[in-house]
């Protein structure tokens, strides 16, 4: 599932919008695990680049309010979570590109073309 979106969401994990919030996997082009912040532009989680657990923080991912592309869909995060695969992520020794938050349960409020 590709995600992109607006609402709660991963940094809060669970107070979603109905309008929106991101969750998903790789596979389009918004990164998973965007949300809301109190600004109102959308966010994601990211390694900091410290090497450490302490080192996730939250940045701006305008690209989640725009338009949802082929087999994208739109999900109101309710429930999320942060895995071992994010622990290697944020330490730096994961194999490859990659970003944080891939995991989470939510309610489908928009879907791109077919």
């Amino acid at each position: 599932m590709a995600g992109a979106g607006r609402g709660g969401g991963l940094g809060g994990a669970g107070a979603g919008d109905p309008a929106g919030a991101g969750a998903g996997a790789a596979a389009g082009p918004v990164p998973a695990g965007t949300a809301q912040d109190a600004g109102g532009g959308p966010w994601r989680l990211d390694a900091a680049g410290d090497g450490t657990l302490g080192g996730v923080r939250r940045v701006p991912a305008p690209e989640a309010a725009g338009p949802l592309g082929p087999g994208q869909v739109r999900v109101a995060v309710r429930a999320a979570g942060l895995n071992f695969r994010d622990a290697l992520i944020t330490l730096g020794v994961y194999p490859g590109a990659a970003v944080i938050g891939s995991e989470g349960a939510g309610v489908v409020t928009g879907t791109g073309p077919a």
